[in-house]
């Protein structure tokens, strides 16, 4: 290069470092009929150089496939497996390195080359992308194995959230319901959606309880069961997440709605029926299975209210019914006596349904006398555990015990002994009983084994367990015990 060519060269390489990003792209291409003539004499090819720079392009499109998304202004680089996130900085090292590796150009040609690499690259939109096998296939996997029963609710999972990000919050008159136990999980994908797809909120579409406003909204309403598991210790990375929100646009441009995709895959009756489950004949299909079930037609017997509520909690949950069509029980109550051409009185708490039984209202009545005769309020004790109560009940009585189990008794008081409270779905407060005195237990314990009670409550736990053979004392009632007489002790 001459020294008149190198004066120019660096003459134009000042001006563009100090042109700000608008004017750069209108200078370059003034440049773009000139900049050739600057070139070595011998090898002053404009064609020549021209035919490189495609060659350029045209190979860091074959060899890189990088997304972007005009709403977050990222870029995501996928490699076949994962979308990689790239901010401007990453972007332009990534190019710049490709062109100094794959060619030798000056400053000007490079910055050329770069910018129609990135004007490119800004024409791949995200929202258009299709992942490869790889990257589908261990999106339903993780889904599949943690999340959801099988592919299919992973799929239309992932079909809702395509339809989140894709189309407009006007657009997406859908209202899905689903455990709550998969909140967390929802939670952090809703994060990194909005902070690297778009500023949306999956939870005005993600519902938990049906209430009388879902009654009334004229939304498209499904149900999304998933497994019971703490998502919150289910350790999910950023990169999972991306990759699970790129997937779910693929499959939502694929399929473009829930029903066409189910129309399409032709998934299985058990699946269908369960995500359609809000329908306009469900309360009374609802209505007829509970009959079925739960009721027997008899002249001679009647069902008072409690007794129906309680049947009612026992069929959610024995079909595991988190959410169901009906948004109150004085609705649930209302269906089921007008089909059955009983009246019913909304206003009253005392509703009976005469002429017909239920096999398990017997074992229920025997859970009830056992319960008020052995079980009084008490102020003074704590933690009594569905556990022991359930094992005092089995060895009171060899009458028929039915299905009753911690899960029944907590059903059991919920509706005949609300007054007292369960907590965590394992124990009461303030609840003593004739059939066992825990304090006495505790006292024998330390008495006939010569224990002081200074001792390591862990240890004193261990040995007290060791000399048991029936009834065994929950540790937190055992530890505050103890802690009470270390007390008296002082």
């Amino acid at each position: 290069m001459s020294v008149a060519h190198k004066q120019v060269y660096d003459l134009v390489s000042d001006i563009l470092t100090n042109l700000s990003d608008g004017e750069e792209p209108r200078f370059l291409e003034y440049l773009n009929n000139y900049q050739y003539r600057f070139f070595d004499d011998e090898h002053d090819d404009s064609s020549e150089v021209e035919s490189n720079v495609e060659h350029i392009i045209k190979l860091f499109e074959q060899s890189h496939s990088i997304y972007y998304n005009k709403t977050s202004q990222i870029y995501y680089n996928y490699n076949g497996c994962d979308y990689i996130l790239f901010n401007d900085d990453h972007l332009l090292y990534l190019i710049l390195e490709f062109i100094t590796t794959h060619t030798q150009v000056n400053t000007l040609q490079k910055t050329s080359i770069k910018n129609k690499i990135i004007r490119l690259i800004k024409d791949n939109n995200i929202y258009e992308t299709i992942p490869d096998s790889a990257t589908i296939q261990n999106t339903l996997n993780y889904l599949s194995q943690t999340m959801f029963t099988n592919k299919e609710y992973s799929k239309l999972f992932l079909i809702i959230i395509g339809g989140i990000i894709v189309k407009k919050k006007s657009d997406n008159r859908i209202i899905v319901f689903t455990k709550t136990n998969i909140k967390a999980f929802l939670t952090e994908f809703n994060r990194v959606i909005s902070i690297y797809f778009c500023n949306i909120n999956i939870f005005n579409f993600f519902k938990f309880k049906y209430t009388q406003d879902h009654e009334n909204s004229d939304y498209q309403k499904y149900l999304l069961p998933c497994n019971n598991i703490n998502c919150e210790i289910i350790k999910t990375t950023k990169q999972l997440y991306v990759n699970m929100a790129a997937v779910a646009i693929y499959y939502f441009n694929r399929y473009k709605s829930i029903d066409k995709y189910i129309e399409a895959e032709n998934i299985s009756h058990p699946t269908q029926s369960t995500f359609s489950y809000f329908t306009h004949d469900s309360k009374d299909k609802t209505i007829s299975n509970f009959i079925n079930t739960y009721t027997i037609k008899n002249d001679q017997h009647s069902l008072n209210q409690k007794d129906i509520i309680f049947l009612w909690k026992k069929y959610i949950y024995d079909n595991e019914l988190f959410v169901n069509i009906f948004p109150s029980y004085n609705d649930f109550l209302f269906h089921l006596f007008k089909s059955l051409d009983v009246e019913y009185n909304s206003s009253s708490n005392n509703n009976v349904l005469f002429g017909y039984y239920s096999l398990e209202v017997p074992y229920l009545d025997t859970f009830k006398q056992f319960w008020n005769d052995h079980f009084e309020y008490s102020s003074e004790e704590t933690h009594l555990e569905l556990n022991e109560i359930l094992l005092m009940y089995n060895n009171y009585t060899t009458s028929r015990k039915g299905s009753l189990n911690e899960v029944m008794i907590n059903l059991i008081i919920q509706c005949f002994y609300s007054d007292y409270e369960i907590i965590e779905n394992k124990m009461i407060h303030h609840v003593k009983t004739s059939l066992w005195n825990k304090k006495k237990d505790i006292d024998d314990f330390i008495n006939n084994n010569q224990v002081n009670v200074n001792d390591n409550i862990n240890s004193l736990y261990k040995k007290y367990i060791s000399t048991k053979t029936t009834y065994v004392i929950g540790k937190i009632y055992f530890q505050n015990y103890i802690s009470k007489l270390r007390e008296l002790s002082k």
